[in-house]
Formats: structure tokens, C-alpha cells, sequence
């Protein structure tokens, strides 16, 4: 399809597919993959970022096709940029751009034929508006092709003024964009032809102090707001209140018994004495029965649980269901990481110490929330609060020492003071003849006393409970809010991806020096990404994954053969450790090829559904003469919340950003050339400098 200047542009089948070759069946079920912790996966509800609505503007086309450039899926990009140019919306802002997800991205090889008419077409388009700072960023770019043209012509370099004041007039940002878009075909070059400034520029942003304190909060899930949990409240025993009726009854005759007898000068007394005694049994009695009741050590209280637990399917929610399961999980081991955090011995590590916490969370939070309401994601901060809050405050749920409930030495002494006192008056009263009214108010005052003490125990309990879950709840809103704030300035997906680019310039860098070399000894060089064993995974809604941790391999491809490091990246701090070197010649690469395997999870409904589901894989294989082989492994992961995503679109996205696309043309060529590769490869270039030659002549 042509423009209206004449301009030809790729249609849409000039968009690289990818053959599938899916290995399990649809209704294979997966389980979890191995390296990924239940919770650790953030899918960020964004739909504007990465999604295009049909029947949208062309500015809103335009906005979601930078986004997609800057969060490294080029060919997404390439695609809404070239529809934008051929439908007639031609800005030099947009020529720029096209121009960048052209070359993002791409080797040598790629970018040749049809992808070197659509750049000097875009020029066209660029150079017919006035003179702009998009303009000049064009030029800047077709200027270090021309510069890239020199080099891989045989004719080294020349004089780099003109590639210099091209890129001076830009700012540092634009300088970055365009390094970062065209650093794959400027890995060849022999020599650094950015200024010093720049490099700079962009090791200072790699480190700024704002990553470290902002990057980890990409990868949390919006938190899900607590909800108020009422307490399990307890019921008298069984007969309680009976027996305190019939008790108190008994009491009332056998005081009528005593007062309607012979008067005597120590009845009063003896009443006094007895009434004192029972008042402060009752009194001090009740406080030592709320904390039995409370800590499930009196003989009714066990009694009630153990009847609940046989007979109510509730008590064992936690277990029944999938949500309920990961959540179990995830308290388990969240409470198990604090523990090892604060230097806690193996026994203490969220286990026995905590164990009633750990249960009564997981019944509250699977109860709390309906399947489908959140997802494990949202509640892991909630769960990782309550880990943090036993760690400092012991099993605080159940902690013996709770307020209005505590019992001391002072109360055990009041109590048995009371009996004593009680049976003071009831001995006086025996003393003075009073058999009868004596035996009666002995035995009814003790079913009195009992269980009227555990019908107010269990009462005071209940209260307890009910201002101590109220208490609880307000610290958890307080924690809720401090959590908004503490998320507010999250960083975009862009900042995320520019951090991990930066890292990459970074670390070829740094490996190029430390294992001995020279820039203009390094033909090549292949960058390889992939998840790190339980890292955390963290995406918008049809945007490419992140990951708070990766595995990293580097292949330097020199004259000599090809230097592999590998090494661990964090992704908060851009600190690398762990790194491993190894060295094979060109011909002992026997062969490089990509294998695709769809994994699905199988599910009725929310309630058997998993929380998220790695949907396929692709892994890269570059297998060596002695039958060793360097494996990477790229997966795309969705919620069943998110079903109108591509599948297709997701891995494409997770291909694009592992660098897998970009090396694979290579590490073919050279699986079949060996040792013959370089030569071959300078050849390519020559040819690449041939064709670039009749495309600026003709632009």
C-alpha cells in the first residue's frame, strides 16, 4: 500500500510470524511452574498502556505505539506505526518513531531489502514538513546509519563530526531512545561513537537512588482492602444456664431457711461473711474462667471445639478449595521467610509458635472474600503485615496476655480468699445448729457460683474478642492506608523496561573489559535474558513480562570464537553476582533452535480455576559438539480474569524482550558456518552497506 507522496510501506503481511508448534494437549493440566512462588505474580490492571480499542483515534494509536517501543516490543509498534503512516496521519514525531521500530531490535540481516525502502520512505515523509526537533532526531538516526554504512563498508569509520552534531542538538532523553532502539545494529561497530557525556548520562540514570526505592513496587498487586472478621464467638456450656437458675433458686430457700429460724446476734454476720465470699468468688472467678474460656483450656470450651470441628466443614475451609489452598500457602511461607528474616531458629520459623495465627488467618481471609473477588496477589501484602506483626509481637492473635483478659497472682488469691470466706460464714452457720439451711446453701451455691461464673466468662470472653477484632481491624485499615501512600509513586512499565536496558549497556560494558578485550575485538554480541529462579513476575494487561530478578547471558562473539558469561541481575538495584564464564570455539556449535510448548491449566470455575496460568513456553536451545547446551527459557503467564488477551500476543511480547529474537539469526549462522562465520559475516555487511548505499542515493 503507497502513501499519497508514493511512499511504499510493509502491509500487514510483512509483520514476522512465528510457526506454533504447541506440544501439550488443550486440557493438560500443569502445575505450578518450578522457580515461581504462589503470589509472587503481579498482572496490573491497565488497559490503556498496551491496548488498542477499535474505532480509537489516531493519537491514541499513536500513544499506545510508544508505549509499546519504549516497553521493548518493536514489532507490535512497527505494526500500528506503519497502518497510522499509510492511512495519511504523517507527523515527523511518527516518521521518527516508525523509523526506531524498524530498527529496534533487528540484525544486519534483518534489516535489508523492503525494511531499508520503508526507512528511506519515512525520511521522505520527515524531510517534506519543516525543520522540528522530531526532524532533527531523524536526521541524527540516518546519520548513524550512514556512519554504521562507513563502517561495515571496509572503509573504518571516517571522521564521526557529522554523527556528533547530529546527536549534540538532542537532549540526553533522546540521545538514550535512540542508543537504546539502534543498539543491535550498532553492536558491530568497532569502535564507541557515542560522547562520554552520554555514557554518563546513562550509567548515573542505571544507579539513580529513586530505582531502588521505586522498582520493587511494580512487581506489588493493587493491595485489597481488609474487611471487618467478626470473632468466633463462644456459646455457654451445655446445662449452664439451667443450673445457674436452679442454683440461685436453692440459694433464695435455703437464706429463707436460715433468716425465718430463731433470731440470733450472728446471723447477720454469718450472711455478711457468706455473701462477701461469694461475691468475690464470682467476681475473680470470672475473670480467671474469660481466660481459660479465651485460650481453649476449660473443660466445656474444649468440648464445643471439638464437637465444631466434627461436625462443621467450615472449620476446614482453608482446604477445600484452590483459593483457599494458595492462600494456605502463602501464609505458610511468608510466615516461614519473616521468620529466617529476623534470625529465628528453624523451630520458630512459622511453625509450631505460630501455627494458631497461621490458622485462623487462613480461615479469615478464605472466608472474607468471595472466589473470584481478589486475587492471592492483592492479599499477599495483608498476609505479609500479619507475618511481620507475630514476628514482632508473638502469636499476638492468641497472645496469653491480652488486655482485660490477663491473670495474675493477685486475682488466684482474691478468688481463694472468697471460698475461704464464704465457708467461714457457712461453718459459723453450721456451728449455730442451722443443718438444714446450711447443706442447702452449700450445694446450690455452688451451681450457682460454677455456672453462673461461665455464663459472665463466656460473655466477658465474647466482649474481648469483639474489641480486640475491632482493634485488629483498625490496625489493618491504618496498614491499608500507609500502603496506598507508600504505592503512589509506582513506577510505569516504560521506567521499568529503560532500567533493564540500561543494565544490558552496562553489563556488556563491563563484561568486555573485565574478561580482557578490546571493543574492536568483539565481532558480535548476544544478550539473553530469562525469569531467575523464584523471581517475582510483574506485567500490565497486554504488555510483555518483567521480572524482579533475571538470569543473564552474554555471548561475545571475536576472532577467536565465542566468550558466554552468565550471571544474576537484580532487577531493584541493577547488582549483578553469581557470574560463570565459559569459552567454545565456532565450530563446536552444532545447532540453535527455538522450541515452543503450550501448557495451559485446566479449571471449571472460579472456585478450581488457579490464580494465574503460564500459558506456553518457548525455549531456546544452543546445543555445543560435545553435547552440552546453553538453554534459555521464555514464558508468558495470564489471570483467568484477563481472558480477552492474545495468547499468541503475550509470548510474542515475551520472545521479543528476551533477546532470543534478535540472536537466533546469529547463533544460526554460525551453527552453520563454524569457523567460516566471520568471513561470511563480513561479507553481510558489505552487502548490507551495498543496499544501504542505493537507499540513501535514491532518498
Amino acid at each position: 500500500m503507497s502513501t499519497e507522496d508514493g511512499a511504499v510501506l510493509p502491509g500487514e503481511d510483512a509483520v514476522p510470524q512465528v510457526d506454533n508448534q504447541n506440544v501439550a494437549a488443550e486440557g493438560a493440566h500443569v502445575d505450578q511452574q518450578i522457580g515461581v512462588q504462589i503470589g509472587d505474580t503481579t498482572i496490573h490492571h491497565d488497559s490503556r498502556t498496551y491496548h488498542i480499542n477499535q474505532g480509537d483515534p489516531p493519537e491514541r494509536r499513536h500513544e499506545v505505539a510508544r508505549n509499546l517501543l519504549s516497553g521493548g516490543t518493536p514489532r507490535r509498534a512497527e505494526e500500528v506505526f506503519a497502518t497510522l503512516l499509510r492511512q495519511g496521519h504523517i507527523t515527523t514525531e511518527r516518521t521518527y518513531y516508525y523509523t526506531l521500530s524498524v530498527i529496534s531490535e533487528r540484525s544486519l540481516t534483518e534489516l535489508s531489502g523492503e525494511l531499508l525502502d520503508c526507512i528511506k520512505d519515512a525520511y521522505k515523509m520527515c524531510l517534506s514538513f519543516p525543520t522540528d526537533a522530531w526532524s532533527k532526531a531523524f536526521t541524527a538516526v540516518w546519520e548513524l546509519l550512514c556512519w554504521v554504512r562507513r563502517e561495515y563498508s571496509g572503509t573504518p569509520g571516517g571522521d564521526r563530526t557529522e554523527v556528533l552534531a547530529a546527536l549534540r542538538v538532542l537532549p540526553f532523553t533522546r540521545q538514550e531512545e535512540i542508543v537504546r532502539h539502534m543498539d543491535v545494529i550498532l553492536r558491530g561497530l568497532t569502535q564507541e561513537w557515542w560522547e562520554a557525556d552520554l555514557k554518563r548520562h546513562m550509567m548515573r540514570e542505571r544507579i539513580a537512588p529513586e530505582r531502588a526505592k521505586q522498582s520493587w513496587k511494580f512487581f506489588e498487586a493493587a493491595p485489597a482492602e481488609p474487611k471487618p472478621y467478626p470473632p468466633d464467638l463462644l456459646s455457654p456450656g451445655p446445662g449452664d444456664r439451667s443450673r445457674t437458675i436452679f442454683g440461685i433458686v436453692g440459694v433464695l430457700i435455703g437464706l429463707a431457711a436460715l433468716v425465718t429460724g430463731p433470731f440470733r446476734l450472728g446471723l447477720l454476720p454469718e450472711l455478711l461473711l457468706m455473701f462477701t465470699g461469694a461475691t468475690l468468688v464470682f467476681r475473680y472467678g470470672v475473670v480467671i474462667e474469660s481466660a481459660k474460656v479465651r485460650h481453649g483450656t476449660s473443660g466445656h470450651d474444649l468440648m464445643q471445639q471439638r464437637e465444631e470441628g466434627e461436625g462443621n466443614p467450615a472449620g476446614d475451609l482453608h482446604s477445600m478449595t484452590a483459593f483457599g489452598k494458595t492462600i494456605g500457602s502463602l501464609v505458610d511461607r511468608l510466615f516461614k521467610e519473616h521468620g529466617s528474616a529476623t534470625g529465628a531458629s528453624a523451630e520458630q520459623q512459622g511453625e509450631a509458635p505460630h501455627r494458631t495465627y497461621r490458622t485462623y488467618l487462613k480461615k479469615r481471609l478464605v472466608r472474607s472474600y468471595l472466589p473470584g473477588e481478589v486475587k492471592t496477589a492483592n492479599l499477599r501484602w495483608l498476609v505479609e503485615w500479619h507475618a511481620k506483626r507475630a514476628q514482632i509481637r508473638g502469636d499476638g492473635h492468641e497472645a496469653a496476655n491480652r488486655t482485660g483478659l490477663a491473670v495474675n497472682s493477685g486475682t488466684v488469691m482474691c478468688c481463694g480468699l472468697g471460698v475461704l470466706v464464704a465457708l467461714a460464714g457457712l461453718i459459723d452457720a453450721l456451728s449455730a445448729r442451722d443443718l438444714l439451711p446450711v447443706t442447702i446453701l452449700s450445694f446450690s451455691g455452688w451451681f450457682a457460683v460454677r455456672h453462673g461464673v461461665r455464663l459472665a466468662a463466656t460473655r466477658r470472653a465474647n466482649l474481648a474478642a469483639w474489641a480486640e477484632a475491632d482493634a485488629l481491624y483498625d490496625e489493618e485499615m491504618d496498614a491499608y492506608r500507609a500502603r496506598l501512600a507508600e504505592l503512589a509513586d509506582r513506577p510505569t512499565d516504560a521506567q521499568i523496561a529503560r532500567w533493564h536496558a540500561l543494565d544490558k549497556f552496562y553489563l556488556v560494558s563491563d563484561v568486555i573489559k573485565r574478561v580482557g578485550l578490546k571493543r574492536d575485538q568483539v565481532i558480535e554480541y548476544v544478550v539473553l535474558t530469562e525469569c531467575a529462579p523464584f523471581a517475582r513476575r510483574g506485567r500490565l494487561e497486554y504488555g510483555p513480562p518483567r521480572y524482579s530478578a533475571y538470569r543473564v547471558r552474554i555471548l561475545l562473539l571475536t576472532q577467536k570464537g565465542v566468550r558466554e558469561v552468565s550471571l544474576h541481575l537484580d532487577a531493584h538495584t541493577g547488582e549483578a553476582k553469581n557470574e560463570e564464564r565459559f569459552m567454545f570455539r565456532y565450530d563446536a556449535v552444532v545447532s540453535a533452535k527455538v522450541t515452543e510448548k503450550g501448557v495451559r491449566t485446566t479449571g471449571v470455575n472460579a472456585l478450581q480455576d488457579s490464580d494465574v496460568e503460564n500459558l506456553r513456553s518457548r525455549e531456546f536451545r544452543l546445543v555445543l559438539s560435545n553435547g552440552e547446551a546453553i538453554k534459555m527459557k521464555v514464558n508468558s503467564f495470564k489471570s483467568w480474569q484477563h481472558q480477552d488477551e492474545s495468547d499468541s500476543e503475550l509470548i510474542d511480547a515475551a520472545y521479543e524482550t528476551s533477546g532470543i529474537e534478535t540472536a537466533l539469526p546469529i547463533l544460526e549462522a554460525i551453527a552453520a558456518e563454524g569457523e567460516g562465520w566471520i568471513a561470511h559475516e563480513q561479507d553481510r555487511r558489505k552487502q548490507w552497506s551495498r543496499e544501504w548505499d542505493e537507499v540513501a542515493v535514491a532518498g
